[in-house]
Parts: structure tokens; sequence; C-alpha cells
């Protein structure tokens, strides 16, 4: 298995987290225990989780993200305050 260095992984789950809070209201407890869970062989809980973090680290390996996206965030935060969905 390819080795990456920890900013590699470091960027990698700031690009899995932004990929799935772009898909809209994420329920937090479905993200640790569903989504990201792993079973007792140790493969995902969710199969797709796996390529969504394969293609993260290639994101990551490219040198994504960016800068913050403070877009994707005001508009959370904005939605939170309001108490609905973000858009």
């Amino acid at each position: 298995m390819e080795q990456i260095t920890v900013e590699q992984a470091y960027r990698a789950m700031l690009c899995l987290l932004q990929d799935i809070l772009r898909r809209g209201n994420v329920d937090v407890e479905w993200l640790f225990f569903s989504y990201a869970g792993l079973l007792t062989d140790g493969c995902p809980a969710d199969p797709a989780a796996w390529d969504d973090w394969l293609k993260a680290i290639e994101d990551a390996k490219r040198g994504e993200p960016g800068p913050m996206n403070t877009d994707l965030l005001a508009r959370r935060s904005s939605a939170a305050r309001e108490g609905g969905a973000q858009t």
C-alpha cells in the first residue's frame, strides 16, 4: 500500500469532510457510526465510504483542499443560526 505524508492524510480527511458536507444535511451520528465506522473485519460499514476515502487521498496528493472554503462555512453557519437546512 502506498504511503502518504501526515499532511496528505490530514488534507484527505478535510477533502472527505468537505465532500460529505456539500451533499447537504448530514446526521453526525450516521457519519461516525455508519458511514465512517469499521466492521470487525476491518472493512468500512458503508462500502461507498472506501471509494470516497480513496478519492479524498488522490485529491489530497494533488494539494487539495486549497484555502478554506469560506463560502461553504458561511452557508452552514447561517443555516445553523436560523435552525434550518443549508442551501
